[in-house]
């Protein structure tokens, strides 16, 4: 009881930290501003609500209010009406005024600068090239604590997984060479599938009934986030051309060539099924086969939909037919009788031989992925300890939460949904850097989280993204679960956070500073400031939409932590 009060104290901490830094270094960038531009600023507060203390230094009061999320700064003459104050607001030049407004975004910026400095700086970063997935923290009473999975364990392996599905090299010429496939892509579909590893991609491959089938990835290497988003059709089979087809882990050398009828994929029956050890069987008078091995009685007849296996009937979705003097049947039916499974290892081949795919080392985002597409079923863990591997089965447990995918439609998402997790942190291994070299380094990191607000926001508009907004419940929320995780977590989320504040502030209507900027040009080209009553109303409408915005996405936020118990 004591322990779980102390980890909800930390986490309130956290709430109340990353929101009241990111709105109070916005409205520092605003007073700094101000000051510099010599505006009367009246008060700059620590918080908002009721006054706690005031201190009155030259014409500034410095205060502390009772609610510690953020800040204020009230700079003389920005209301309507107050145009005549003296060093007022709109008593400087314009661009005094617009710098002034913009300040507060540009803080923001800073701020995420300087939050991803200091986790640079003293926690580290990720190790170049390396893609270890290290086990940094295991939680209490999880799986994973049940299994013996220990701090430091580095994870080489799930259900005897060493790959991912994020492409490592294509070979020129191939299947998905052919398909536009290129190295960097992270798959996540087949067909709408979501899958993680490359027996999923294989196996979507052999169940198809179609001749190709639709990927799904990511491409990082893409300028912008909707343009990263990817969706190709990958050919299962070489065509006329190669008469050679891939089955269960094999490149068979057929005499008839794999082809496709009414959109059902058919192979020939001898070849295939002599892989099992079985014998085929020829009436021609009847034009009937007889197929058989240690489990199987298969009867079937030219031109007859209907077949019998051990006695039972089966309807095949397209009748067999001769063609080259071999008995072409659905692949579908061989592949539900003959149970064929792949192992991870076969599966890897088979992407390089039959597809040109190889595939990057398992990491952590594979590893994440694997596991929440598997919620309460036993995984096989191998880890490397002490200089060994220890195979460890744990019990995935199934909770709420979200997981990208894509679409059938070609959109990104990330809807709710049961997903495993088995209780650890990973830790990827980090190395220190110094101060220049890990301030630049923030700096970069700083303006892709900018970029990539905006191109999120792009997405949603042209509809590559279906996405959520979250409202301030649901950031508290995440705030909580990044608690967890650490202090460079925390951090990491806060500079993302500060990145979205710096974009959003943007957007042109009040209250917003990007509706204070556009004002500030609208009226150097009218050149002349428009009618208190007119910005009043325009204010007035504009604060209405955003607390009717505001009380639909904490509305959603109750619900979805209702219902899913995250945001």
């Amino acid at each position: 009881m004591i322990e779980q009060m102390g980890n909800w104290a930390n986490q309130i901490f956290w709430v109340v930290f990353i929101l009241g830094l990111c709105i109070f270094s916005h409205e520092l960038g605003h007073f700094i501003a101000a000051k510099l531009s010599r505006m009367q600023v009246k008060e700059f507060a620590f918080g908002f609500g009721p006054l706690i203390k005031g201190l009155r230094w030259g014409e500034t009061t410095y205060a502390i209010r009772a609610i510690p999320f953020g800040g204020m700064v009230n700079i003389a003459g920005m209301e309507p009406g107050e145009e005549d104050v003296p060093r007022g607001f709109h008593t400087r030049p314009r661009w005094q005024r617009f710098a002034t407004i913009f300040a507060g975004v540009l803080m923001n910026v800073v701020l995420a600068m300087v939050l991803f400095w200091i986790i640079n700086v003293f926690h580290g970063v990720p190790v170049p090239g390396s893609r270890a997935v290290v086990v940094g923290r295991v939680m209490s009473e999880t799986p994973a604590e049940a299994a013996g999975l220990q701090t430091g364990d580095e994870i080489v392996a799930v259900d005897g997984n060493q790959y991912g599905l994020q492409v490592a090299s294509v070979e020129a010429g191939s299947l998905a060479d052919q398909a536009g496939i290129t190295p960097g892509y992270f798959i996540l579909t087949a067909n709408g599938k979501d899958i993680a590893a490359p027996p999923g991609l294989i196996e979507v491959l052999q169940q198809a009934e179609t001749d190709s089938i639709q990927i799904g990835a990511i491409d990082p290497g893409a300028d912008s986030l909707p343009a990263a988003i990817v969706t190709t059709r990958l050919p299962r089979i070489s065509g006329e051309g190669q008469i050679s087809a891939l089955f269960d882990r094999r490149m068979l050398d057929l005499r008839a060539a794999p082809e496709v009828k009414a959109n059902i994929s058919m192979v020939p029956l001898r070849e295939v099924f002599e892989q099992t050890n079985g014998v085929l069987h020829w009436s021609a008078q009847e034009k009937k086969i007889r197929a058989v091995n240690e489990e199987l009685d298969i009867n079937l007849q030219i031109g007859n939909p209907l077949a019998r296996v051990n006695d039972q009937k089966r309807q095949l979705a397209l009748a067999p037919y001769i063609k080259r003097g071999r008995t072409m049947v659905p692949l579908r039916f061989l592949d539900d009788i003959l149970d064929v499974a792949i192992s991870p290892h076969q599966a890897t081949i088979v992407a390089r031989q039959h597809l040109g795919l190889t595939f990057e080392p398992l990491d952590q985002t594979a590893l994440v992925r694997y596991l929440s597409l598997r919620p309460g079923t036993q995984v096989n863990i191998t880890v490397a300890r002490d200089n060994s591997e220890v195979n460890l089965t744990v019990s995935s447990q199934t909770v709420w939460g979200r997981l990208e995918t894509i679409t059938i439609d070609g959109q990104l998402d990330a809807p709710h949904r049961k997903i495993g997790r088995i209780g650890v942190l990973l830790s990827p291994p980090t190395q220190r850097v110094g101060i220049p070299e890990g301030l630049l380094l923030g700096a970069k990191q700083s303006y892709a989280a900018v970029v990539m607000v905006i191109e999120s926001v792009q997405g949603m508009i042209t509809r590559k993204i279906t996405a959520e907004p979250i409202g301030p419940i649901g950031i508290m929320a995440m705030t909580a679960q990044q608690a967890q995780a650490g202090w460079a977590a925390v951090l990491s989320l806060c500079g993302i956070i500060s990145a979205n504040l710096a974009v959003i502030n943007l957007f042109p209507m009040p209250p917003f500073d990007g509706f204070h900027i556009v004002l500030i040009g609208y009226e150097g080209i009218i050149r002349r400031r428009i009618r208190p009553k007119q910005e009043i109303s325009i204010r007035v409408v504009g604060i209405i939409v955003i607390m009717v915005v505001f009380a639909l996405l904490m509305t959603k936020d109750v619900i979805n932590l209702w219902l899913y118990g995250t945001p």
